[in-house]
């Protein structure tokens, strides 16, 4: 009897913790930036105790995580920091580096004076980076579904482990994440939402500087950006003809973001990366791709983790043949008969935790279908669908890396997250109602 009572207690408890979580979120930001302050501390120890030495350097930067970091953008943060420094701000300024390299430097630049560089100089940045992904994932998943399903989407990516990881290193994913989410909430509101020009004014702001980021960040992604306005086009299109009501403010938004997304690519250079840079010599959008893919497998240090390595393309009807190649990539990569083989640099623990993810991205895509159909007369939750598919699909068209398919489709993993977090919340609300309706029924018969 004492033990029951304890154990009623601690629940209610709980409940309560879970309530006044629930009331004010930003208790769950605390949590979130300590746990990512501890795990940035534990990557610098681990790497200045050499216990993983082949996965992590004495600076806590992993090049099984991203191979960029130690052997370009490290020389070159460190680089600008110094320009810094010396007070040359317009050198700084106008000294060729990638968006994402001159943030860091920004980073580094407050601690360079007492310390060397480590993972510790850029976490402030790597922290708001953080922080500001769990809140587009809330707000995506609240004008989806609700605030619990927002809460348990925010909690599913605060929580995963490559993730965290991830946001730790020196990488650009953590930008291009962040604009792409911003991108796509900003869409989603225009398919929902209905608003004055006043109102609407910010997000366009906001969607015309996450198409920019998307472009300068990571090249090849920002042909994504003008299919992506497409599709919010026309299913706005579609909402006003359900409607029957014409849409103005909403449908001026979309057109304006997509006209500027159109003549980004003419407008700017994209990433400086080899990898992540657009062929300027390649008139057409296949040979861009195709070019791209080329680098990829040239430039692949594993071959053992490749898929399809072999496939390259020599016109666009090559390109729409491996399209529904690519989705099944793109969605389900590492594939079950990879699962039990050791990677070159993350060894078999790294296999095996990306093994354990893989399987619980299987489990959220389920629960990602569910969730769709429950909300399928809501415009937005198609185009989130559609994105995460086609953009995993693109992703997978150009990399034959499974771990860089695997990274640069965190964006649209994370839109699988928001989609199948209602379905969570929905199957957790059965599950128990039924343990109380059980225990109801116990308390009720006699004996």
């Amino acid at each position: 009897m004492k033990y029951n009572f304890l154990l009623k207690e601690s629940l209610a408890l709980l409940r309560s913790r879970i309530s006044a979580f629930h009331a004010n979120p930003i208790y769950l930001l605390l949590i979130a930036a300590t746990l990512h302050i501890v795990l940035a501390l534990a990557v610098l120890g681990v790497g200045k105790l050499q216990l993983f030495p082949s996965g992590l350097s004495p600076n806590g930067l992993s090049d099984a995580l991203g191979r960029d970091s130690a052997l370009y953008f490290q020389p070159q943060v460190e680089m600008l920091a110094d320009l810094l420094h010396q007070g040359e701000v317009s050198a700084w300024f106008h000294r060729p580096a990638d968006l994402h390299v001159k943030l860091y430097s920004l980073s580094f630049a407050l601690f360079s004076r007492w310390a060397t560089f480590n993972v510790l100089t850029v976490e402030p940045l790597n922290l708001l980076y953080y922080l500001a992904i769990l809140i587009l994932i809330f707000q995506l998943a609240c004008l989806v579904f609700d605030r619990r399903a927002g809460l348990v989407a925010a909690v599913i990516v605060a929580l995963w482990p490559s993730f965290l990881l991830h946001t730790t290193q020196l990488l650009r994913d953590p930008l291009l994440i962040v604009a792409t989410l911003t991108l796509m909430l900003c869409a989603a509101r225009w398919l929902t939402l209905t608003k004055s020009w006043r109102q609407s004014l910010p997000f366009v702001l906001l969607a015309v500087f996450a198409a920019v980021t998307i472009w300068l960040v990571r090249g090849g992604m920002g042909y994504l950006v003008p299919l992506i306005l497409v599709l919010t086009l026309l299913l706005l299109v579609a909402r006003q003809l359900r409607e029957k009501r014409l849409l103005l403010v909403n449908l001026s938004c979309v057109l304006l973001v997509l006209l500027t997304a159109t003549f980004l690519p003419r407008a700017l250079p994209s990433s400086r990366s080899k990898l992540t840079q657009v062929d300027p010599d390649a008139p057409m959008l296949w040979q861009r791709i195709a070019a791209t893919r080329r680098r990829a497998i040239e430039t692949s240090v594993e071959p053992g983790s490749n898929i399809d390595a072999d496939v390259q393309f020599n016109g666009p009807v090559d390109l729409v043949r491996y399209a529904p190649r690519a989705i099944i990539i793109g969605l389900f990569a590492p594939f079950p008969n990879m699962w039990f083989v050791v990677g070159q640099h993350v060894g078999r623990l790294g296999k095996l935790l990306a093994d354990f993810e893989t399987l619980l991205i299987y489990f959220m895509e389920l629960l990602c279908v569910v969730g769709v159909w429950q909300r399928r007369q809501l415009f937005a939750s198609w185009l989130l669908l559609f994105t995460a598919v086609l953009g995993g699909g693109a992703v997978a068209m150009v990399m034959v890396n499974v771990g860089t398919i695997y990274r640069l489709r965190y964006s649209f993993w994370m839109l699988i997250v928001v989609l199948g977090s209602g379905a969570l919340v929905c199957l957790l609300a059965k599950v128990s109602k039924t343990e109380s309706d059980t225990r109801t029924g116990i308390q009720r018969s006699p004996g």
